[in-house]
């Protein structure tokens, strides 16, 4: 019985040998060609990882191949793994990282959102902002805040795009004097929502100055401001911010 367990265990470890020299090859892609990654992944890594989901197809193999594909820039060997994947958030991400390796962000946006990947939905608001459509880009933000808020897991990146929502409205309250006080009032809204899932963060603590300042309210943008100071006092936005009278 010793022995049979004995060699359960040595089969066990070389497996979790060549799953981990698979996988180094498979993402060595990345490395330099002269290091031992990047020549695991022109030669053993990739055929590696492909026998050993061959054997014993898994949900986590299927992924790392998928991912692997995605890295070297395989638009064809990424497509027949993500097929074989369950719906989930990865297999969204995913998919949306291979429309961008077809150079079609139309059809990755969807995808990204779906998946509530907010890094990669960040750059398609700058985007809009970039062209000047400020409501375009507040409209998406808040479909991706509606997407993080069913998805309690993750609330950093939730607390970030509340965070750059309320940046989203205070910019509009500036570009269009008529809105002001509506776009104000609803980036305080954005904030409170993300001060309740992280009170203390600098970034926060400088957009509810900001927006108090242009408000009217002095005393609040104050006390803003001295919260932010108190967290960082080398932050240098703070030196583009009134310190208020002793």
């Amino acid at each position: 019985m010793r022995r049979f367990f004995a060699a359960m265990a040595i089969v066990a470890v070389t497996l979790s040998c060549l799953i981990q020299i698979a996988c180094d090859g498979a993402f060595g892609s990345l490395a330099e060609p002269a290091s031992l990654p990047g020549w695991l992944s022109r030669t053993i890594g990739p055929a590696l990882l492909e026998r050993i989901d061959a054997m014993l197809p898994t949900s986590w193999s299927t992924f790392a191949l998928a991912q692997a594909a995605v890295v070297r820039g395989d638009v064809a060997a990424a497509r027949t793994q993500i097929v074989r994947l369950a719906p989930s958030d990865a297999r969204d991400d995913l998919a949306g990282r291979v429309a961008l390796l077809r150079h079609d962000p139309r059809a990755a946006l969807p995808f990204f959102l779906a998946a509530g990947d907010a890094n990669e939905v960040f750059p398609f608001v700058d985007r809009l902002v970039a062209a000047g459509d400020l409501a375009g880009a507040v409209a998406l933000e808040e479909q991706l805040v509606a997407r993080l808020e069913r998805d309690p897991a993750r609330p950093a990146n939730r607390v970030d795009a509340l965070i750059k929502l309320g940046k989203l409205h205070y910019a509009c309250a500036l570009a269009d004097r008529t809105q002001r006080r509506r776009e104000l009032l609803s980036a305080l809204n954005a904030y409170a929502r993300a001060r309740a899932l992280q009170p203390i963060d600098v970034t926060l603590l400088l957009g509810i100055g900001d927006t108090y300042f242009v408000l009217g309210d002095r005393a609040l943008a104050d006390d803003a401001y001295a919260q932010a100071r108190r967290l960082d006092p080398g932050d240098p936005r703070l030196d583009l911010r009134p310190v208020a009278p002793s």
